[in-house]
């Protein structure tokens, strides 16, 4: 029902979800379109299968251990929390223990304005106010809804190209086109609770060279307020592993105010 974006490559909120193994994804199940769920029917069950009856997902926490990896080599482990409110309020902390400091990085967004803060043991060294790229990036990041419902607001976005098997779990293939919250190329739904089991995205590197990113999300639990959400997930750019993150605590609802993510 939800997604948390993360990368940290620059430190910034982009993706959740751990694949054991992850598969190549299997070939196309036919060319039976008749056999092919509608949008329509994928976001019902989206949304029915994503909570209990009358549960309305307003703010949520989540909190846990990401591992980045560089060359597939893991790098660096940090631990990070995550609160978002409705409609675009996000405020996120990341924390490393370095060998002779602590560092913590910290992004707020308010619903227009953007800023992050960087502490080393306690003490702010650095503010940022965040612009272009990175503005941009966390104002995607704040939304609570997942991709696949946000695209699916708006015709001719989402297309449905097939059946395919991803680690396992009998997927919807969607095609994405025109989607303005990212370059977002392709999702897929899971058949057995009609969450998403991965994104791809299509990216182009300061040389002109493609860089692909495929996100994986899996091992889906319900929450103690009815939220089904991934505990665990992975990324990888170019079919090199960038990072495992994996959720320790997800609290929906907490009536956080507004206040939490005011910028001084």
């Amino acid at each position: 029902m939800f997604k948390i974006y993360i990368s940290l490559s620059n430190l910034f909120p982009i993706f959740l979800g751990v694949l054991l193994c992850v598969c190549p994804s299997a070939y196309l199940t036919g060319k039976d379109t008749s056999k092919w769920p509608s949008l329509d029917t994928l976001r019902r069950n989206h949304i029915e299968y994503g909570k209990d009856f009358n549960v309305q997902l307003n703010s949520f926490f989540v909190s846990g251990t990401i591992e980045n990896y560089e060359g597939g080599l893991e790098s660096v482990r940090s631990k990070i929390k995550v609160f978002k409110k409705r409609p675009h309020k996000l405020r996120s902390i990341y924390e490393q223990a370095l060998e002779e400091v602590s560092l913590k990085i910290e992004f707020i967004y308010d619903g227009k304005r953007g800023v992050r803060k960087e502490f080393i043991d306690d003490r702010q060294n650095a503010e940022l106010e965040l612009s272009g790229d990175a503005l941009r990036a966390i104002q995607t990041e704040a939304f609570v809804d997942s991709l696949f419902l946000r695209a699916s607001e708006k015709m001719g976005v989402l297309k449905v190209e097939g059946i395919e098997m991803i680690n396992g779990v009998e997927c919807v293939r969607l095609s994405v086109n025109g989607f303005e919250y990212g370059p977002i190329q392709t999702i897929w739904l899971r058949l057995d609770n009609y969450q998403e089991a991965k994104h791809s995205l299509l990216k182009t590197s300061s040389d002109g060279k493609p860089i692909l990113e495929e996100i994986y999300f899996s091992h889906y639990l319900k929450s103690e307020g009815g939220i089904l959400y991934p505990s665990a997930s992975e990324r990888y750019i170019n079919g090199v592993i960038a990072y495992r993150f994996k959720v320790d605590q997800f609290k929906p609802n907490l009536g956080l105010f507004n206040s939490f993510f005011k910028i001084e």
